[in-house]
């Protein structure tokens, strides 16, 4: 036990009260998360030992990590340390984690979907404890991955806990955390008077009332100060106010008298322990300290409260107790030894570890180690690990010589972390970026952290000052490229497709080294491309600049292109490429560890199920792809995402969830500004106005861009062209009308997709114009075409519904097709449609009908989608999958599906469920 652990417990019990709170809810299947909060050597670490070893977590599997400063660029290394405790029972999916994190390039996302694996398998034996301490050092992967873990457990079993130095990360971790119901933050403030005088009293110290206020004075209540003191007074001398040994004002000025009192071996012994920061074997300790037998120096270190030891381990390793302990004990010592001691240990650990070492035991620029740390940083590019190159360029530039090598490599460092999207590394190094010298890097890093910023004017001017500074620089070609790319990603994000163009065209005549970022210039000049002239005209730049997609066997590099390919095939001929595209890029980006931009990708999914009328699908792609935009902090999809979201439930009748998803685009599009957030915020508001039967709503929003040529209004035609021209026909804007019909034929051309809503639409407007035979003939053409994977269901039940009222009035079938259409309405659960529809129905001849609700009516969207997949025939694990939920959430909403369903088996559900699915809503079926 450690010096906090030796002493008695006082002080805490408030806090210890409140976390057996939190254990009884995770044990009763709420997942709950607790923040630990304090200075150091408040108690972060005792409490949370005191609680572990408490009868509280008896039944509870223990998955614990300590963050260290030297692994804060290890990729995934706190999951890693984690998962060496789950057990027995998710040993495999444990396993199979292990191999994804040494994957190089895994995302954090896939890391944690797997960590969910973990997290449910761990549960079959008893509810899961993940404590995570000094998560102020936790690598960036892991954290991410952390945080998508905690947004996901619904109804697990699992309890987590942080310990967070008071000031250090602490804004970035309520972030991934979530501002929730089941969270609880503690703050621990220092002890009062009266706990000291408590904690004397209890460790048999004789205390007057005057020297537990003086103690608290000069300790400001932190426990490990006074617990060092009570420690370092022997029990049988009282401590008076009046005493004449002072009390030292810092832990340090103690730390520095017991080095002062401790003979020599076991100094140095400290202060090699202190060096080397670690549990490390003792026998290397020992090495570095010049020791030739560490026996007696180390049990008088373990005796004082200094050292840790584990001598049941094969190394017998130590460690400082503490964190404060280790920085008392270097502040303690002398410059001149520090460095000795570094320069030893150096030559003594492994390669990767001897890197901080050297640096460290440098006394000036050392021109020779900075070119060594630059090349390594250049292998670790290489071999898929570029946080920790990111590391190495960062100790590079603190031991070059002041000037441009220095900055260079900084600002080198820099822009890796932004392009691993490393922010929390990345956000305090940018006032030192700012201060840098205008060079062309310099600008080309704060362009790219204002394009994350979403601070667009800003980018462009600082990566146009890029462009222009590369001209005059010793590596111009390459700024120059870097800086295109970048901009071309910009007016991309604008809807300027002609600027875009130019960028990318300009960075690809250049090439660069870099495979991920020239398959970023291509998949923009394919955008810009569309932009101007529509997805069609991208298609084809795309098959130009990439041949190989053409092959049919892509290789790992083509993930971005086929996930391009396939975003701009969604507006395009045939969603069943589209798909295949997109899936293809997911599965080879995430077994490969390439990007693939899988928000966007996810997106482009719901989109395509969406026009295709597969609503439950949609919903599912719809909230993955927002989940891979908040698990990657990629603020500039979130407008996107809460528009398309809002979709289906406003289509569906759910317009209180449709209104709040809108509501939160709208807000977030006055932060993020993109080209596409006026267009998707547009297009959601008309969607539930649509819904709602208020045509001159959905003409005011999306009329503006019908005069629109170019730009996101140009790529997204697809989505907002038909509900537009039929709130046109509707509210009698005939010449709008005339125009928004010549575009969507014009539409039609490149994607076939839209063939039914141009009968449907045809028709529509010919009747408004007083023509019936017009109307019919369009729409009798439409009703020829046959209801496939590309038919656009909703288009269908609209064409049919158009046609059964225009010949209820003279012909008996007019009723046949209105009920068709209210029967492929109900299959999509399109209530407000079918509720129009069953009006329409209520003619003399045909007795007013209720809308029947649907078999998942009364279920939740969770339960929903859960309900969907078992008819897709998924497992209870693949679903957990499919939705990035554990394997315990989805068998306790399955179980509430079957008590609401008045079901005992899967089989029961799936019946019903696939029975829905082959309504007519979706099968093949001519007129």
């Amino acid at each position: 036990m450690d010096l906090e652990d030796r002493m008695p417990f006082v002080g805490r019990e408030d806090e210890l009260a409140r976390l057996a709170g939190c254990v009884a809810a995770a044990r009763a299947g709420r997942p709950w998360t607790v923040v630990i909060e304090g200075e150091a050597g408040s108690g972060k670490s005792a409490l949370a030992r005191q609680w572990a070893r408490s009868s509280q977590l008896a039944d509870f599997t223990l998955l614990r990590a300590v963050c260290a400063p030297v692994e804060s660029d290890l990729a995934f290394g706190v999951v890693g340390q984690l998962i060496r405790h789950a057990a027995p029972a998710a040993s495999k999916t444990a396993e199979a984690l292990e191999g994804l994190i040494a994957t190089p390039g895994a995302s954090a996302l896939n890391v944690g979907a797997r960590l969910l694996d973990v997290l449910g398998d761990a549960q079959s034996t008893g509810p899961v404890a993940v404590l995570v301490d000094d998560v102020q050092w936790a690598d960036p992967g892991s954290l991410q991955a952390l945080g998508f873990v905690l947004r996901r457990l619904e109804a697990d079993a699992v309890l987590t806990v942080f310990l967070l130095r008071a000031g250090e990360a602490g804004q970035e971790l309520w972030r991934l955390v979530g501002q929730g119901e089941r969270n609880t933050h503690l703050t621990l403030d220092g002890l009062t008077q009266d706990h000291i005088a408590l904690l004397a009293e209890r460790t048999g110290h004789r205390m007057s009332p005057e020297a537990a206020r003086t103690l608290h004075r000069d300790t400001n209540g932190n426990p490990l100060y006074v617990q060092a003191l009570l420690a370092d007074t022997p029990a049988d001398r009282p401590r008076g106010a009046s005493d004449s040994r002072p009390f030292p004002p810092s832990l340090a000025a103690l730390v520095r008298q017991q080095l002062t009192e401790l003979p020599e071996p076991a100094r140095r012994l400290a202060q090699a322990s202190s060096v080397l920061d670690g549990p490390v074997p003792l026998a290397l300790a020992a090495k570095v300290a010049g020791v030739a037998d560490p026996a007696e120096a180390t049990d008088l270190l373990v005796a004082r409260g200094l050292l840790q030891w584990e001598p049941t381990e094969p190394t017998t390793p130590i460690q400082v107790r503490h964190p404060l302990l280790r920085h008392g004990v270097l502040a303690a010592t002398s410059t001149a030894r520090l460095r000795a001691l570094h320069a030893t240990a150096a030559a003594l650990v492994p390669e990767g570890a001897a890197w901080a070492h050297r640096v460290a035991a440098c006394d000036g620029p050392d021109p020779n180690l900075a070119q060594e740390l630059q090349q390594a940083a250049e292998e670790q590019v290489a071999a898929g690990t570029p946080g920790r190159a990111a590391t190495l360029l960062l100790w590079a530039a603190d031991v070059s010589p002041l000037g441009s090598p220095s900055e260079r490599r900084f600002l080198t460092a820099v822009a890796l972390l932004i392009r691993l999207g490393h922010h929390t590394r990345a956000e305090p190094l940018m006032p030192r970026v700012d201060g840098c010298a205008p060079t062309a890097l310099r600008n080309l890093v704060l362009g790219s952290w204002a394009i994350y910023r979403c601070a667009l004017p800003r980018a462009e001017e600082l990566l146009i000052s890029a462009l222009e500074a590369s001209e005059e620089e010793e590596e111009g070609e390459r700024m120059t490229a870097a800086a295109s790319t970048w901009l071309s990603l910009l007016y991309v994000m604008q809807g300027r497709g002609t600027l875009a163009q130019e960028a990318a065209e300009r960075a690809l005549r250049i090439g660069n080294s870099d495979e991920m970022l020239l398959a970023s210039t291509r998949g923009m000049l394919g955008f810009a491309q569309a932009l101007q002239n529509g997805p069609a005209a991208g298609l084809r730049t795309l098959a130009e600049l990439n041949p190989r997609l053409g092959d049919g066997y892509p290789l790992p590099a083509d993930a971005l292109d086929l996930a391009f390919r396939g975003m701009l095939r969604v507006s395009g001929p045939d969603f069943t490429e589209a798909e295949q595209d997109l899936r293809t890029a997911l599965e080879i980006g995430h077994s490969s560890g390439r990007a693939v931009v899988d928000d966007y990708v996810h997106g482009n999914l719901a989109t395509a199920a969406f026009l295709r009328g597969d609503w439950d699908d949609c919903v599912i792609d719809a909230e993955r792809a927002l989940t891979h935009a908040s698990a990657q902090d990629r603020q500039w999809y979130y407008v996107v995402g809460y528009s398309a979201a809002s979709w289906v439930p406003s289509l569906r009748g759910d317009w209180g969830q449709a209104t709040n998803l809108l509501r939160t685009a709208e807000r977030l599009a006055l932060i993020y500004p993109s080209g596409l957030a006026p267009v998707y915020t547009a297009l959601g508001r008309a969607m539930l106005a649509g819904a709602q039967g208020d045509h001159h709503t959905v003409v005011r929003h999306l009329l503006p861009m019908l005069a629109m040529t170019s730009g996101w209004p140009l790529v997204t035609r697809i989505l907002w062209l038909p509900p537009l021209t039929e709130s046109l026909i509707m509210t009698g804007s005939t010449d709008d009308a005339a125009l928004s019909l010549h575009q969507l034929t014009d539409h039609t051309r490149q994607a076939p997709f839209l063939r039914t809503a141009m009968a449907w639409l045809s028709g529509l407007h010919a009747e408004h114009r007083g023509d019936s035979r017009a109307a019919r003939s369009a729409y009798e053409q439409g009703l020829r075409l046959s209801v496939g994977h590309d038919g656009g269901l909703l288009n269908r039940a609209q064409l049919e519904q158009a046609y059964g009222r225009l010949l209820v009035p003279e012909e008996p079938r007019g009723a046949e097709w209105l009920q068709r259409a209210r029967d492929r309405f109900l299959a999509l659960d399109a209530r407000p449609f079918a509720e129009r529809c069953a009006a329409d129905l209520a003619t003399p001849a045909n007795a007013p009908q209720a809308v029947p609700a649907i078999v998942t009516q009364q279920l939740t969207q969770r339960e929903r989608e859960i309900s969907h997949l078992i008819g897709r025939g998924l497992t209870n694990r693949e679903i957990a999958a499919e939705l990035f939920l554990s394997s315990k959430t989805v068998e306790y909403h399955l179980s509430h599906v079957f008590d609401k369903l008045g079901m005992s088996n899967r089989r029961q559900l799936r019946d019903s469920v696939q029975t829905h699915m082959a309504s007519p809503g979706t099968g093949q079926q001519d007129s």
